[in-house]
């Protein structure tokens, strides 16, 4: 993973965290519309509250796309 890719990542992981996006609870783990268990549960609602979140987002899923698949 290149230096800019990393730090992108690091940047992206911290504001879901700051905005208490990213939830885990290993002892009781929630459960998906599908029906199965997980210990982490993403709020996107969180994200969407925060405009410039989903932005940076999309900008690194975009660069992520280009780079990879040349798209």
């Amino acid at each position: 993973m290149s230096n800019d890719r990393q730090t992108a990542a690091r940047e992206i992981a911290r504001a879901l965290i700051e905005v208490q996006a990213v939830l885990v609870n290993v002892d009781k783990p929630f459960i998906t519309t599908a029906g199965w268990a997980s210990p982490v549960y993403i709020d996107m609602r969180k994200i969407i509250a925060f405009p410039r979140l989903p932005r940076r987002l999309v900008e690194f899923a975009t660069r992520t796309i280009e780079r990879d698949i040349g798209y």
